[in-house]
C-alpha cells in the first residue's frame, strides 16, 4: 500500500513482524517479514517510529506475509 500526503503530516505507526518472520508450522518455512518506507524526496528510506513529512511525501508499508505449513520439498504434503 502506498500513501501520498496532499499536507504536512507527523506519521507514527505501530506496526509487527518487521524483524522477525511470522514462523511456519509443521516444517514450513517462515513467511516474508514487513516494511514500512518513506520518500519525502530525498529516496526511499526506513520509516523512523515518529517522522514529520512535507506534503508530497510518500509512506509505502509492505505487511508481512504469513508463515508457510508443511515442508515444501514433501511430496505428500501440504504448500
Amino acid at each position: 500500500k502506498e500513501w501520498l500526503f496532499l499536507a504536512p503530516a507527523t506519521i507514527s505507526l505501530l506496526a509487527g513482524r518487521r524483524r522477525v518472520a511470522p514462523a511456519g508450522a509443521e516444517g514450513g518455512e517462515p513467511g516474508a517479514v514487513g516494511e514500512d518506507r518513506i520518500d519525502d524526496g530525498t529516496g526511499w528510506r526506513p520509516l523512523p517510529p515518529t517522522v514529520a513529512v512535507p506534503a508530497g511525501s510518500r509512506l509505502r508499508i509492505a505487511t508481512p506475509g504469513g508463515g508457510g505449513w508443511g515442508s515444501p520439498t514433501d511430496e505428500g504434503g501440504h504448500r
